[in-house]
C-alpha cells in the first residue's frame, strides 16, 4: 500500500475514478453514506475512509460500487 504525505492511500487510476464517481453520486443523488455501506455489506466507516482516501476496497466491492454509480438516475 502506498501513502502520500498526508498518510492519505495512493490509488491507481481507476479506484481513484470509481472514487470521485462515488463522491458525485452521494452529492447528486441525495444518498447517504450509509446506504452505499449497505447496498456494499460494508461498514460506514469503511465507505467514509474509501471516500477520504484513506482505505482500500477490495475488487469485489468497487464493482459493486462502480454498478450502483453506474445506474440511471
Amino acid at each position: 500500500m502506498l501513502y502520500d504525505m498526508n498518510k492519505t492511500v495512493v490509488f491507481d487510476e481507476q479506484t481513484e475514478a470509481i472514487r470521485i464517481q462515488l463522491k458525485d453520486y452521494i452529492i447528486n443523488n441525495g444518498v447517504r453514506q450509509n446506504f452505499v455501506a449497505g447496498y456494499c455489506d460494508l461498514s460506514e466507516c469503511s465507505i467514509s475512509m474509501f471516500l477520504h482516501g484513506k482505505r482500500i476496497l477490495a475488487d469485489v466491492k468497487l464493482d459493486i460500487i462502480k454498478a450502483l454509480v453506474s445506474k440511471v438516475r
